[in-house]
């Protein structure tokens, strides 16, 4: 079953209550349940927050609901990623879609630079993706 249905139903919620929770319509509640489409970043962020689980776990890529209940040879994180999540969870719903944009364009940035070869120093402007 869908994680997201799960935590639903779990809570008790009809599809149109969790919108109103995270500011989305029935019928797009019933699209990511289906899975017709996906939550967008932000809504995905919301999610989480409002069932206090992982975005891997509502994506089905992990059992564990919180990282704090997997044991460390169950979570491939790195020292740097385990403590980025660290500094991660102390941040609202919009500063946590705005990071995950930034990581998102940086990786580009990074792939494109390794196809390409370095493109000199970085500014704002010359984001080649």
């Amino acid at each position: 079953m869908n994680k997201i249905a799960e935590l639903r139903k779990s809570r008790g919620l009809s599809q149109l209550a969790l919108g109103r929770q995270v500011g989305a319509a029935q019928n797009s509640v019933s699209n990511w349940e289906n899975g017709a489409r996906e939550p967008d970043n932000a809504t995905l962020l919301k999610l989480a927050s409002f069932f206090d689980v992982t975005v891997d776990y509502l994506l089905g890529r992990t059992n564990y609901r919180d990282l704090s209940a997997a044991k460390p040879d169950d979570v491939a994180l790195d020292e740097i990623e385990y403590a980025l999540h660290g500094e991660i969870r102390e941040l609202g719903d919009a500063e946590k879609a705005a990071l995950l944009d930034y990581a998102r364009r940086m990786r580009r940035l990074l792939e494109y630079e390794r196809e390409h070869g370095a493109t000199g120093p970085r500014g704002y402007g010359d984001d080649p993706v």
